[in-house]
């Protein structure tokens, strides 16, 4: 793997959210790929690049999201093959998984999402539940790969 001592979170501002800062690392990588550059931060395998640019121009592939790392994919076909090159890039801080709250799921209308009445202490109660899926390893099982739905 090469690998490359600027981490992508050295270089964004920390107000920008988790999508917003995997896109601009994405399209910051994909425009060095394109003009024929190696990737300036991240580790990576440079024999599977070299294997990829083989068969053409890349293509922006999958995100998989860890909560230290994210793995942006870039894609490299031909009319017999695809090689999926992979950069793994170290966040600026620690991704946390976010599940919609109980609360949410009950009043979601027309593409509007609300929430929903309750009593205090039981509004409490589901915050404390909310909030304790912040700790380190309290959600990791959220990113792992997922059965696609109607799929065995």
């Amino acid at each position: 793997m090469a690998c490359h001592s600027e981490g992508a979170g050295d270089r964004y501002d920390r107000a920008v959210t988790v999508n917003q800062w995997v896109a601009q690392v994405k399209r910051e990588i994909f425009e060095t790929l394109i003009s024929g550059g190696y990737p300036e931060v991240g580790r990576f395998n440079e024999q599977v690049l070299l294997a990829g640019r083989s068969k053409g121009a890349p293509q922006i592939g999958a995100t998989i999201l860890a909560p230290n790392l994210a793995i942006l994919e870039y894609s490299y076909s031909d009319q017999i093959s695809t090689v999926i090159f992979r950069v793994e890039v170290k966040p600026p801080e620690r991704i946390v998984f976010m599940p919609v709250p109980p609360w949410v799921v009950e009043n979601v209308w027309q593409g509007e999402v609300a929430g929903s009445h309750h009593f205090e202490s039981h509004a409490r109660e589901l915050m404390s539940q909310y909030t304790s899926r912040l700790d380190p390893g309290t959600n990791d099982e959220e990113f792992q790969e997922r059965q696609p739905i109607g799929k065995n």
